[in-house]
């Protein structure tokens, strides 16, 4: 059961992952708030750590010929962060299809949420065509 308009629902899956970044200089605009488009450079950075702890980095993912474009996605800003907050990217991961994976992120500083989001991905071999979700992925993400 979904339970945010993102699609984050507590306690609904053990396939997760907390990391921490620290907000640089450049990744702020002129009024020293982070720039939007900042936060969906950190849901990538929590994507990629969640699946080299669950299944394996992304440069092995590609060596294998697979891409994983995204398909969808969306944001909801709670509150802001400036240069030099330590911020905490919380991913989950789920499979809606056999050919989709599904990412929500939480964003916290300290302990308010400040930013959720999605991503939604495919996986295509290196001629672009549409690939099932591989399935020693689909049976870590189902054993969690």
């Amino acid at each position: 059961m979904r339970t945010s308009a993102f699609g984050w629902s507590d306690g609904a899956s053990a396939c997760e992952n907390a990391t921490s970044v620290r907000v640089r200089y450049a990744e702020t605009d002129a009024m020293g708030w982070v720039y939007y488009g900042r936060y969906f450079t950190y849901f990538e950075i929590g994507r990629t750590e969640l699946m080299r702890e669950l299944w394996r980095p992304y440069a092995d993912i590609e060596k294998e010929g697979y891409r994983l474009p995204v398909v969808s996605t969306g944001c909801r800003f709670l509150m802001g962060a400036r240069y030099d907050d330590l911020l905490r990217i919380v991913t989950r991961v789920s499979l809606p299809t056999a050919f989709r994976l599904h990412f929500d992120y939480r964003v916290f500083k300290g302990d308010n949420i400040i930013c959720e989001g999605f991503t939604e991905h495919c996986f295509v071999h290196g001629d672009g065509k549409v690939a099932r979700v591989p399935q020693d992925l689909v049976r870590v993400v189902r054993s969690q």
